[in-house]
């Protein structure tokens, strides 16, 4: 029996397929717990003790008592989610070192890989790719621009002026950061090829966690050049960012929206980045009137030690 129709607290409301916990696949999570042994194992894991049954229904039925159990009390899993908790457990526990499941989602692409990757999912959107340093950004890597539609004109009239280009800000003033490498520089206005483009999307990728950790903030400090702002990377560097964000008060505490919500606050998506196919998992705010990043140094948010 599929899982996400047992009844055993999986959940269907949103599409099984498009359906994630921790950056991982309901399929992926699916397949965890129908191989063999696994269960024991997960039970082993969050209970310290051998299973109860050999039944796999009230093996599963164990397994969400004890979750229940640790979310609503006191523990590294409070307030999550059964799935969440599984997917946590499997990710951490040296009893699935050598699992399907782990080596799956430990699979991370080379950076070269990642870029070309990002690159053929803005060509899918823009006609043009180049670096932000022509917008005024040093820290993203890739912008994607379409030229605007030529307005309609009357007979015999001539074609209207480019729109203007709208007036920059003044510099925004922060506390230093952490990364002095990734410090943004005043630059010159863009060219006009850029500055009149009808859509720009600017793409960050993120080859592991300890580099999304280190230049979030000056990434943060930059967008709203563009219309729109993304990171891109795999799975298991967000699920690697949570783990980071965890462990960061001293004791264990897992946190599954750490990321979405540094995202959220700074208006920069998600794209997760899976084989050969790059999906959005969070949408980035849109920005109507792009504006030149600001010259001020970036806010530090990175991760101490």
């Amino acid at each position: 029996m599929p899982f996400h129709l047992s009844g055993l607290g999986f959940s269907a409301n949103i599409p099984h397929a498009a359906q994630r916990y921790c950056y991982v696949r309901a399929t992926a999570l699916e397949q965890l717990l129908a191989a063999p042994g696994s269960l024991e194992l997960l039970l082993r894991e969050l209970t310290g003790e051998p299973p109860q049954s050999t039944s796999v229904v009230e093996q599963l039925a164990q397994l969400k008592r004890r979750a229940i159990h640790l979310s609503v009390t006191r523990s590294a899993y409070q307030s999550l989610s059964l799935e969440e908790i599984v997917v946590l457990c499997a990710y951490t526990s040296p009893h699935f070192e050598h699992s399907a499941f782990r080596h799956q989602l430990l699979a991370e692409p080379s950076a070269a890989e990642l870029s070309e990757r990002c690159k053929a999912w803005l060509r899918e959107r823009a006609t043009r790719i180049s670096g932000a340093e022509e917008l005024g950004a040093r820290c993203w890597p890739l912008v994607g621009h379409s030229p605007p539609s030529p307005a309609p004109t009357a007979p015999g009239q001539a074609p209207l002026p480019p729109s203007p280009v709208p007036a920059w800000p003044t510099p925004r003033s922060s506390p230093p950061s952490a990364s002095a490498s990734l410090t943004v520089r005043p630059s010159s206005a863009p060219p006009s090829s850029l500055r009149h483009s009808s859509f720009t999307v600017a793409v960050a990728p993120m080859p592991h966690s300890g580099v999304l950790d280190r230049d979030l903030p000056a990434l943060g400090a930059e967008s709203g050049f563009a219309h729109e702002h993304y990171i891109a990377c795999a799975p298991a560097v967000a699920l690697d960012y949570v783990r980071r964000a965890a462990t960061l008060g001293g004791t264990l505490r897992w946190d599954p929206f750490a990321l979405d919500r540094r995202l959220r606050s700074l208006g920069i998506g998600l794209l997760l980045v899976e084989g050969g196919n790059v999906n959005v998992y969070l949408p980035a705010r849109y920005h109507s009137s792009p504006l030149r990043a600001p010259s001020g140094p970036p806010q530090s948010g990175a991760f101490k030690g």
